[in-house]
């Protein structure tokens, strides 16, 4: 199909195409990637979609790297409980718990591991 008249069609140099990446893997927006770069969203998107979904996926990855290292080294119990919850399938949930016959029930927060062993004996 011709095209009429008009601009010709935007490309992206090599460059462009790693700035990109880049900046999605830092979590710009679309958007912003494009304002920075000079040119439509749609343009940038059309010819950068990849290379954008790659720059996520690869901060993503050195996120979880990190996060998995501090969960494993012992130093820090929030990154190993986030990452028991997340990938251990460990949950935290409500229990209403009946103390004694004088008192009213109090909620107890409880993590529970999603397989328990079952006990020797």
């Amino acid at each position: 199909m011709a095209r009429g008249p008009g601009r010709p069609p935007r490309m992206m140099t090599p460059q462009e195409l790693d700035q990109a990446e880049t900046m999605a893997g830092l979590g710009l927006r679309d958007d912003q990637i494009a304002q920075v770069l000079g040119m439509a969203e749609r343009t940038m998107t059309r010819h950068a979609r990849d290379r954008l979904h790659r720059g996520r996926a690869k901060a993503l990855a050195a996120v979880a790297q990190t996060c998995y290292r501090l969960a494993t080294s012992g130093r820090c119990p929030a990154a190993t409980f986030f990452y028991l919850k997340t990938q251990g399938r460990w949950q935290e949930v409500d229990r209403s718990v009946h103390v004694d016959a004088n008192s009213t029930a109090g909620t107890v927060r409880v993590v529970i591991p999603p397989d328990p062993s079952p006990k020797p004996g």
